[in-house]
């Protein structure tokens, strides 16, 4: 039953798009997240400092909280965005993949070009370089693009894309303002809360579990720095880990 009930709750979240993402978040806790909320109120403050992510406006809402938040976080950045060149090696558990490589060989404005490989097998692309650009998909439906023409699950797998690039779920999150303490709502009675910090291969990130009614279904450990899920696992209905990932070497 649980297992039914869980996936129609991901098929409604699955009708949702960046836009009714960014509403759910305005939905949480008003003390812990009106900082990366859209629905702050502040229309004024929007207007006189372009900041579309952060409805808080100039001087409290991305310095304060990149400070807060204790991992070097640079203002107005998303998961679609590449800001580091470097090498970052991961390794998969129980996904058919041991080992996955992202190396960001050059950065130039929104442009990054990208060496990958992964050891996916015969039936997938294995080493491709690719040019990224920062888009974020209007809904679920559209999947995790890279850039126009590729996504991400065309380079890896459906399940890959969930543990490692889960757009949909950050699409309108600025990673700047993240926070222990932050909680946040999507449509469908999915439950965002930032409960801790950690590090992987020298790099810190915050620890990101999303629930599903009271379920634990998935955590994330995201670095605000380098807007990378470093480590992600997700979850059965018993708490049992399904499939892992995580960041073992970086190179900058």
């Amino acid at each position: 039953m649980k297992q039914s009930t869980r996936r129609q709750v991901l098929t409604l979240c699955g009708s949702a798009t960046a836009i009714g993402i960014a509403g759910c978040l305005g939905d949480g806790d008003d003390t812990e997240t009106d900082d990366h909320n859209d629905d702050s109120g502040d229309d004024i403050d929007d207007t006189e400092t372009g900041d579309d992510n952060d409805g808080s406006g100039d001087d409290t809402g991305t310095e304060d909280d990149g400070d807060d938040s204790g991992n070097g976080s640079v203002a107005d950045l998303t998961l679609a965005d590449t800001p580091h060149t470097g090498r970052y090696e991961f390794e998969v558990a129980d996904l058919g993949i041991e080992q996955f490589v992202w190396e960001v060989q050059e950065i130039d404005g929104d442009e990054a070009t990208v060496d990958v490989t992964s050891d996916l097998g015969s039936d997938f692309l294995e080493e491709e370089t690719i040019t990224v650009t920062p888009i974020i998909p209007d809904g679920f439906s559209d999947g995790r693009p890279l850039n126009e023409d590729l996504d991400i699950d065309e380079l890896t797998s459906a399940r890959f894309g969930d543990l490692w690039y889960p757009i949909n779920d950050f699409a309108n999150v600025d990673l700047s303002t993240l926070s222990v303490g932050d909680t946040w709502e999507e449509t469908g009675g999915l439950n965002y809360e930032v409960t801790d910090t950690d590090s992987h291969a020298g790099l810190d990130c915050l620890v990101v579990e999303r629930r599903i009614i009271d379920e634990l279904d998935f955590e994330y450990c995201v670095s605000t720095e380098h807007a990378m899920i470093l480590y992600s696992a997700d979850f059965d209905e018993t708490g049992e880990i399904l499939h892992e990932l995580t960041l073992t070497s970086y190179d900058g």
